[in-house]
């Protein structure tokens, strides 16, 4: 985090708020409220902590100093829990600010040289610059030498922040040396950076340094105009960070000989500052309220303000300003008769503005000594103070006498009796004073062509602002419609995915109330002539209505309907149509457009004023091309499940009718036979009793009687186990997975254990068999149930294939084992092949085989061992049955270890 952000860094923390932490610190000057508002809508204590950082210092520059110390003391203390050293460094920059709001300049330094430091121990070295030329600014008023040595160790090229406030020193500095011109356009850039970089404290102080920098220029109205901006542009509670801005509007009412004006601005000012004593605005407004009373002859007061100049510019340290409260102690002592004194004061200012090198103060104390010793009738002394001070400024390239000085001269010249001489600086004197209006002139141009081209400038910067704002809305616009299309794509992909009304009403009011606002939500179908609701909610309570003709004057969806188009109503709405609801502000029907015809009407309503816009209503509207299709797609759906059900239904019929003809086509053959059997075994017992009755039976015949019974009992018994064998094959159909439990065992093993034990049929049949089976020794499967399924598949291939060669392949393929079961036999002739797995379904009906063979395997393979059975055949093709077996047992038990 860096004390300040200029606005194009802001503007792009605005745009993509990656780091809404950093756009709420650089926005704490420039705008307080949004700044408060995006620090409160941050969680952590990070966020806490900066918030409290930024309260400290606003609560300083209100010199509400108990707060600020509070608030700034947590900051520290979460930067510290936090192990964030910087950002404890950077509470230094509020200490510093709530150190010189309480007027402790000397506490002020320390602070700064501190941060230095400590700065530069964390190889902050922007911050470390940033802090020096903070330190220097302090500097400038007092002592210039340390101040051009800071602005020394200073790399501009650092950072645009670094060249910003470098460029606001040497502003300060020229301020300080009397260069008025070169201060006023380096203060005007200074200013346009301090907006630029949200440092609205800064923007304040540079307003009063330009006023004053006007005033010197001769332009009082400039200087009155930059004053007023900076008491614009301060805060309410910013007493003295808009002291200097009051003060420079005093002084420029004060030259413009407003002087009541100005009298009773300094002393409200005046007022204001007693808890700030030694603050340069205090320095400053006594010294002209002590020069205004003394223009007025109130030399008592003059001397007062005088005296307290003095005393709080020598605890504040404050040079130039101590030189200036001597000269002006010197005079208030010159009137009062006391000439020696004034010499004393004097030589006192002359010995501190050498020192501190302020050569502005030398000049005017000097030019007050000479005054003094011209009235005193010396002027001898005169001339020693003044030529020497005419020599020195001769010998500084682009120095010239001021006038006071040439006339000065003059004067001392004449009373000496030197007309020519004086005569000669009279002159000069009018020379320079021409030349100093012209050069004011000329100034005053140069600085409203620097502020015009400020001015150019700021409206350029103002142009660009505007284009980048607008192409941001437009890229934000159109990011918001590619937003709003995914969406409406995810939500049209979501409605037409719903084939059932109950899955597609609730995922409809979800999506709208999440887009829009909305407090009723209708879905009407149209049926014929009217419209019936099919789902109506009044937040979260469902509606009832009864149908709506369409041919109703009243109804706005009959209307919408009707005259198909959208309708967007604002304004209070009657709801007395729906008992219960209540009036609604904003209404919209869309209707449901289906392959050119109207099939429904939306309809929402919100409490909310002006809720349907131009783009709700877009939106709507493009959600109602996808509810009418889905509405159709339901409609569809519902009657292919009709159809699905009606043909399942006759499907099972057919399969009964088939299954019961199975049935009954395999039991009546050895029912049929035991019939007959028995019918003749009857007639053979009829003959045998027959013998037996007669007196003399022969044995013959009763043993022919007797073998005949016993041969048709083997016929009956056969016929009937045959029945039986039918009966529980079927009952095999129903049989469920509990009856027999999943064990580890390995499927290529029981594959190879049954060929091996039906090698005699295989060898019979003439079939060779190939085998490449990949091991899974611990697949989950019911044992018998998996015999029985490869044995019907083996007996399929020994009864029907004619096949010369089977291949059986088993292979572990995602988290099933296949067993592919391969022949090069005749094929199935039925089409679809799949239906060889009907129940009863055989070519060998009377041959012995029951059709139900395939059709128990299949169910064994789905039911019992939890995976699937399927066939590929074409006639002279062979056959290729597939079985899949999931590695972790039909109920999901466990994986394969």
């Amino acid at each position: 985090m860096r004390p300040f952000y200029a606005a194009s860094e802001r503007e792009h923390l605005a745009r993509q708020p990656g780091d809404p932490l950093a756009l709420a610190w650089a926005l704490r000057q420039l705008e307080p409220e949004r700044s408060a508002q995006l620090f409160a809508a941050l969680p952590g204590s990070l966020a806490r902590a900066w918030e409290q950082l930024a309260q400290a210092e606003s609560a300083a520059c209100a010199e509400d100093f108990e707060p600020a110390q509070a608030l700034l003391q947590a900051a520290a203390d979460a930067f510290e829990r936090l192990e964030l050293p910087l950002a404890q460094a950077m509470c230094g920059w509020v200490q510093v600010q709530l150190a010189w709001a309480r007027g402790e300049e000397g506490a002020v330094e320390a602070l700064l040289e501190g941060l230095i430091g400590r700065f530069e121990e964390l190889n902050a070295s922007e911050q470390a610059d940033l802090a020096r030329l903070e330190l220097a600014a302090r500097c400038a008023s007092r002592d210039l030498a340390r101040c051009r040595s800071l602005f020394g160790q200073v790399r501009p090229d650092r950072s645009d922040a670094v060249a910003a406030l470098l460029a606001m020193v040497q502003a300060l500095m020229a301020v300080h040396s009397g260069d008025s011109l070169r201060a006023a356009q380096g203060l005007l850039h200074s200013y346009e950076a301090a907006l630029d970089y949200g440092m609205r404290y800064r923007a304040v102080a540079l307003c009063a340094l330009l006023a004053h920098s006007f005033a010197a220029l001769g332009d009082l109205g400039g200087a009155a105009e930059w004053a007023q901006r900076g008491l614009d542009l301060a805060a309410p509670g910013w007493t003295l960070r808009s002291a200097a801005c009051r003060y420079e509007l005093g002084a420029a009412l004060l030259r413009q000989q407003q002087t009541d004006a100005a009298r009773q601005v300094f002393e409200n000012l005046i007022k204001d500052l007693q808890l700030r004593p030694l603050s340069r605005a205090m320095q400053q407004t006594r010294w002209s309220l002590g020069r205004l009373e003394a223009a007025q002859g109130r030399w008592d007061a003059a001397r007062a303000q005088f005296e307290a100049l003095l005393e709080g510019a020598q605890r504040a340290r404050f040079i130039d300003t101590q030189a200036e409260a001597l000269e002006g102690l010197s005079a208030c002592a010159l009137a009062a008769g006391q000439q020696q004194r004034a010499r004393e004061l004097l030589h006192q200012g002359l010995q501190l503005a050498r020192a501190g090198g302020y050569g502005k103060q030398e000049q005017d104390l000097l030019l007050q000594e000479a005054r003094i010793e011209l009235e005193a009738g010396a002027p001898a002394a005169a001339l020693a103070l003044l030529e020497p001070l005419r020599a020195r400024l001769q010998r500084i390239p682009g120095a010239e006498a001021p006038v006071e000085l040439l006339r000065g001269l003059a004067l001392a010249h004449e009373q000496l009796g030197q007309l020519a001489a004086a005569l000669q600086c009279e002159r000069q004197a009018a020379e320079r004073e021409r030349t100093e209006l012209t050069s004011a002139c000329e100034q005053r141009l140069q600085v409203l062509q620097t502020q015009q081209e400020l001015q150019h400038t700021r409206q350029e910067n103002e142009a660009l602002r505007r284009m980048g704002e607008a192409a941001a809305q437009r890229a934000a616009a159109a990011e918001h419609n590619l937003h709003t299309l995914e969406q409406l794509a995810q939500i049209g992909r979501g409605l037409t995915a719903r084939l059932q009304p109950a899955a597609l009403f609730p995922l409809l009011e979800r999506e709208l109330r999440g887009l829009l606002p909305v407090n009723v939500m209708m879905l009407f179908q149209r049926r014929g002539e009217q419209l019936e609701l099919l789902y109506g909610h009044e937040d979260g309570h469902a509606l009832k209505l009864a149908p709506i003709p369409l041919d109703d004057p009243h109804a706005l969806s009959a209307r919408c309907a009707r005259e198909d188009r959208l309708l967007c109503l604002e304004g209070e709405q009657s709801a007395s149509r729906i008992p219960g609801v209540p009036a609604t502000h904003s209404l919209l029907f869309a209707p449901l457009r289906w392959q050119g015809r109207v099939v429904g009407v939306l309809s929402l309503q919100a409490q909310a004023r002006s809720a349907y816009g131009p783009p709700e209503q877009q939106l709507v509207l493009n959600l109602a091309a996808y509810l009418a299709i889905a509405l159709e797609n339901c409609r569809a759906y519902e009657q292919v499940s009709a159809l699905q059900h009606e043909l399942a239904e006759r499907r099972r019929q057919a399969a009964l009718g088939s299954l019961v003809a199975g049935v009954a086509h395999e039991l009546n053959t050895p029912l049929g036979n035991c019939l007959l059997v028995l019918s003749a075994m009857q007639a053979q017992l009829k003959a045998l009793l027959a013998q037996v009755d007669s007196l003399a039976p022969k044995r013959s015949l009763l043993q022919s009687g007797c073998a005949d019974l016993a041969h048709g009992m083997d016929l009956v018994e056969r016929a009937l186990q045959r029945a039986a064998l039918l009966v529980e094959d079927f009952k095999g159909l129903a049989s469920q997975p509990e009856s027999e439990p999943p064990e580890a065992l390995d499927p290529a093993e029981l594959c190879q254990g049954l060929l091996r034990s039906q090698q005699g049929p295989l060898k019979q049949a003439g079939l060779v068999v190939e085998t490449r089976l990949q091991p899974a020794p611990g697949l989950l499967s019911r044992r018998h149930a998996l015999l029985e399924v490869l044995r019907a598949l083996l007996d399929n291939v020994l009864v029907h294939a004619a096949a010369a060669r089977l291949e059986v392949r088993g292979t572990i393929e995602g988290g099933h084992y296949r067993i592919d079961w391969i022949d090069n036999g005749r094929g199935i002739a039925v089409e679809p092949p799949e239906r060889v797995f009907d129940p009863f379904y055989s070519t060998r009906f009377g041959q012995g085989g029951s059709g139900l063979g395939l059709s128990v395997a299949l169910h064994r393979a789905r039911v019992l061992l939890g995976g699937e059975l399927q066939v590929q055949s074409q006639p002279g093709q062979g056959c290729h049955f597939l079985l899949s077996l999931p590695l972790a047992g039909p109920d999901g038990d466990q994986l394969m270890s």
